[in-house]
């Protein structure tokens, strides 16, 4: 810890809220374009613009914030987790490293809420 910040910027609160954003955008360019119709473009553009505000607000350290934050996370989480582990057991069409990529994905971010729910408190 270096002023109450950690040294590894992998464990930094920045960087989950940054890996959770870029999430939302691919996963909403990709429901956009796997939709195919402009329902799915506008759901995708909706999400993309929720998570952003949440991660936001949650990085200004405001309380309910940083609750839901730390809800989606896990669920999200353990979601790519376990459709990737489903994926890789069942034998998937998909390949075996973007299965492995989104596995690690959702144990990082399942461990983000963690690192979130943990330095809730704390002051910058």
């Amino acid at each position: 810890m270096v002023h109450g910040r950690t040294v590894f910027p992998f464990r930094r609160r920045e960087t989950i809220l940054t890996v959770f954003v870029c999430m939302a955008v691919i996963m909403g360019v990709a429901h956009g374009i796997v939709g195919g119709s402009w329902e799915g473009w506008l759901f995708g553009l909706l999400t993309i613009l929720v998570y952003s505000a949440l991660a936001w607000f949650t990085y200004q350290r405001q309380a309910l914030p940083t609750w839901v934050m730390i809800g989606v996370l896990i669920i999200t989480g353990t979601g790519y987790f376990y459709d990737s582990l489903v994926a890789l057991m069942h034998g998937s069409n998909e390949g075996i490293l973007l299965l492995l990529g989104k596995a690690a994905v959702g144990i990082y971010l399942t461990w983000g809420a963690l690192i979130l729910h943990r330095e809730r408190h704390w002051v910058q």
